[in-house]
């Protein structure tokens, strides 16, 4: 059986297009290349069910997402239409929620989807009845309480769940709760136990591994039993400091509450993956390992509930499978599809559909479910390519020899113009800062290349995913070691050829729009301009508002470091003001709650006072990830038109290096 599916795949594929193409709003070739790059992927959040008879989605409507069911089988119907009609078309039904209602989904027992939103507690859509219903109601009018999280759907049970909320007793500390998903009815059964916030429980639903953090300390807390097996309580299985020791992350309880598997750096400088005791918390066996890269995820079988595999951290997330029977399934839906990889998302719990992933580097990621037992591979969506960014990666060499990871070496991810070079270029600095840039589809990259500018996105030193020392590097280096890692990307740029000196802006959001700025201002011999998206102005503005936060010891210490008030203004786009010569674009949302509005406000009110060249752009509405497809035309727009006028094609009669202008 298996071998045919994979024999007449790809042409069973191509009579597949016309009926998901309708649940999937894959794009009708309309509108420019700026429409389609700003628009939403055409499917997101894509999850099948557990009886393996319905997929859900976020189907891209406008500027909204709108969440979608549809039922599995509906899809033999275009093996019989293949060319589509009223005959084959999905059945399918719009929830009537965006993806801004919904804060997340799962699929729980009996084909029904768990949803926790904003506005309500938790709701669940019947699919088997087409209807959504309130659940259960945990508004907390004084904001005290923790929102409902799902520790596991109890696959075994398909009218139960298991989630921790608030305990009414000790509303700021969680306690985990059966809940039944037709009635509502909430049971206890295990307590809020300070200082515990995340429990973590096995697929059967015992409670096994209790996380804390106490100041910067972090904590793990597994069941302490007396003698004759009796349970009595928790006791402290780890702890060590956050910013100092090595990490112990949980991923996983795996089935039968015996293992836990976690993310470590104890034996070494990258973080491995280890199967550990839930009773001691000693570890019991490394998984998967990699001297330069992290170790990203661990990766369970929806089937068994047991880890097969893993996801490495290199310059694109890859996925490493040791279970034999998964790996070849892998392989051999990889080899149908003509491409290189496919990620298995998850499965039905009698393994005969699986739901895949194709990820691209020029589109959104495309999606199949592959139907053991119709011996056949379904399409869900199969985004378009419009423009290529042609991004590669590159190790560049620091000039200190001081550098924490890698002798000298710095990553970084490079894309060129497909037209070839034009001798402008844009350093593009990621958030986080504690984040990294992966090989994959960036539509930003991608609008900035085809209007003509060379974009090189460093992994600067504070990144993660290059081990805890590279990471470590950073904290307390804003405007410091790490700043001078993007005038060391600068510099590489121009000896390399790809741009031209005087020729380069720097560009980011959140940290990256801190960073841009302060490449203006410390390393303005490179930088002829800066691009702000949301970005940090006042270090010690920024850190006075993170205080005002339950863990604001979790995130502090990395970003003060040992930096005196002094030395943090220094560092300080709005202190160093009246030091910004070169033209910057500030954009911010309103309702950004992680850099508030004001830090891009005041920085604009003051270059206007001190009569700085500048544009300042407020995004009203929006938030701090620009979730609406109008919030990134308008960054997009701005930010191309603010380039072309001071390194590119308005600046020089429009044309630069006998190149023409921006492309739309």
């Amino acid at each position: 059986m298996m071998r045919s599916v994979f024999d007449r795949a790809m042409a069973f594929l191509c009579a597949l297009a016309a009926g998901w193409g309708a649940f999937a709003g894959d794009a009708d070739g309309k509108g420019d290349l700026l429409d389609r790059l700003v628009a939403h992927p055409p499917l997101a959040g894509v999850a099948l069910s557990m009886d393996g008879h319905y997929v859900s989605a976020f189907v891209a409507h406008g500027e909204d997402q709108r969440l979608v069911v549809a039922r599995v089988d509906s899809l033999v119907q275009d093996e019989i239409h293949p060319h589509g009609g009223p005959e084959a078309a999905v059945a399918r039904t719009d929830l009537g929620l965006d993806r801004e209602d919904v804060r997340w989904m799962a699929w729980v027992g009996g084909g029904r989807l768990l949803l926790a939103g904003k506005e309500y507690g938790l709701r669940v859509y019947d699919a088997h009845t087409a209807s959504l219903s309130d659940l259960i109601d945990l508004e907390d009018p004084e904001g005290e309480a923790l929102l409902p999280s799902l520790l596991t759907p109890l696959p075994d049970d398909p009218r139960h769940a298991l989630l921790q909320w608030s305990d009414a007793e000790k509303p700021s500390y969680p306690a985990v709760y059966r809940l039944n998903v037709v009635t509502g009815a909430a049971r206890k059964v295990t307590g809020a136990w300070q200082p515990v916030v995340r429990w973590w429980a096995s697929p059967e639903g015992e409670v096994a591994l209790g996380e804390a953090y106490v100041g910067r300390e972090h904590r793990l807390y597994g069941r302490s039993s007396e003698p004759d097996g009796a349970v009595s309580g928790w006791r402290l299985l780890r702890k060590g400091d956050v910013f100092d020791d090595p990490a112990f992350v949980p991923l996983t309880v795996e089935a039968g509450g015996a293992t836990v598997t976690m993310l470590s750096g104890h034996a070494g400088d990258t973080r491995t993956l280890w199967r550990v005791s839930a009773r001691t918390g000693e570890p019991l066996l490394q998984l998967a390992s990699h001297e330069r890269y992290d170790i990203a995820a661990a990766i369970s079988d929806p089937v068994s509930d047991l880890v097969v595999g893993a996801t490495l951290d290199e310059d694109g997330p890859r996925d490493i499978l040791w279970q034999e029977d998964i790996a070849a399934l892998n392989e051999r839906i990889a080899k149908a599809l003509g491409v290189d990889r496919v990620r298995l998302v998850t499965a039905s719990r009698d393994g005969m559909r699986w739901l895949v992933r194709v990820p691209a580097p020029d589109t959104w990621p495309a999606y199949y479910i592959f139907d053991r037992d119709g011996d056949r591979l379904l399409r869900l969506s199969q985004p378009a390519v419009y423009a290529k960014a042609g991004t590669r990666s590159v190790w560049i060499p620091l000039k200190s020899r001081r550098s924490a990871r890698r002798g000298d070496l710095m990553h970084g991810l490079l894309s060129l113009p497909r037209e070839g070079p034009t001798g402008r270029g844009v350093i593009l600095i990621h958030g986080g800062p504690v984040s990294r840039v992966r090989l994959g589809y960036q539509p930003l990259v991608t609008w900035l290349t085809a209007n003509g500018y060379a974009v090189l996105q460093p992994n600067f030193r504070g990144s993660s995913g290059f081990g805890d020392a590279w990471r470590r590097a950073g904290y307390g280096e804003w405007g410091g070691r790490m700043q001078k890692d993007i005038a060391v990307a600068a510099r590489w740029m121009i000896a390399e050829g790809h741009v031209k000196s005087g020729l380069l802006c720097a560009m980011g959001g959140s940290y990256g729009g801190y960073a841009a700025l302060m490449a203006v201002i410390r390393q303005e011999r490179f930088f002829e301009c800066a691009v702000s998206l949301n970005g940090v102005t006042s270090i010690s503005g920024l850190i006075a508002y993170l205080e005002t936060q339950r863990f604001h010891a979790l995130s502090v210490p990395r970003i003060r470091g040992r930096l005196n008030p002094w030395k943090m203004a220094w560092r300080s786009p709005l202190h160093r003001a009246k030091d910004i010569e070169r033209p910057v674009l500030l954009l911010h949302a309103t309702q950004d709650a992680n850099v508030p509005f004001a830090h891009s406000r005041q920085l604009a009110d003051t270059l206007a006072k001190l009569k700085k060249p500048h544009e300042f752009i407020a995004l009203q509405g929006a938030e701090h990830v620009l979730r609406k497809p109008s919030y990134r035309r308008t960054y997009y727009e701005a930010a191309v038109r603010f380039l072309d006028r001071h390194i590119g094609p308005a600046r020089f009669g429009g044309r630069v290096n006998g190149r023409d202008g921006p492309t739309s």
